[in-house]
């Protein structure tokens, strides 16, 4: 269950917070290299997350928006925010 793990809690929670709808997908082989994260199990929890607009990843054509760059720059600072308050003692 990827709800389970904190660090996509509070990535749900982030996207919440900006009024922005979540989807929890399985790793995707062809998206990049920390697909090997859920082929070993290493007990790592880990999220790709991002906001806004974009297409064709890591591919030479590969772009993102200008106007979606200040957006995902406050969406990272509520991320980390609710993460860290997970693990705050």
């Amino acid at each position: 269950n990827f709800g389970s793990q904190s660090v996509v809690r509070a990535g749900i929670r982030a996207a919440q917070f900006h009024g922005v709808p979540t989807s929890e997908l399985p790793w995707a082989s062809w998206a990049c290299p920390a697909e090997v994260f859920g082929r070993i199990n290493l007990d790592i929890p880990v999220s790709i997350v991002g906001l806004g607009h974009g297409e064709r990843l890591h591919q030479p054509d590969e772009y993102i928006c200008v106007d979606a760059i200040p957006l995902q720059a406050k969406y990272t600072v509520t991320y980390l925010n609710e993460w860290a308050r997970e693990h705050d003692t």
